[in-house]
């Protein structure tokens, strides 16, 4: 913002409760990012993720899951992290 730039974020919620915590977008893509304080992963995580991924289709190009657990892994086409690494995220989005 410093620099007269606008950030390309967002997050989206709908009538039926389905939310996403930041939608970062990039050129045409859209990068949906989950953020739980939990310290346990569980699949049940990932719903809204692949819901979003169902609606937007070929836009969707990966998704991020950031909790405070320790066990960072792939799960699907979304990368699970530890908070602490989530400025990886910022990396891989050009």
């Amino acid at each position: 913002l410093n620099k007269g730039i606008e950030p390309s974020l967002f997050f989206y919620r709908d009538s039926n409760n389905n939310e996403i915590d930041l939608i970062i977008k990039s050129g045409n893509k859209l990068f949906p990012v989950e953020i739980k304080a939990s310290q346990t992963f569980n699949k049940s995580f990932l719903k809204n993720i692949n819901y979003f991924k169902s609606i937007t289709k070929d836009r969707y190009e990966k998704g991020y899951l950031i909790y405070s657990g320790m066990q960072e892994q792939s799960v699907q086409d979304t990368q699970v992290l530890h908070y602490s690494n989530a400025y990886t995220l910022c990396n891989s989005i050009d």
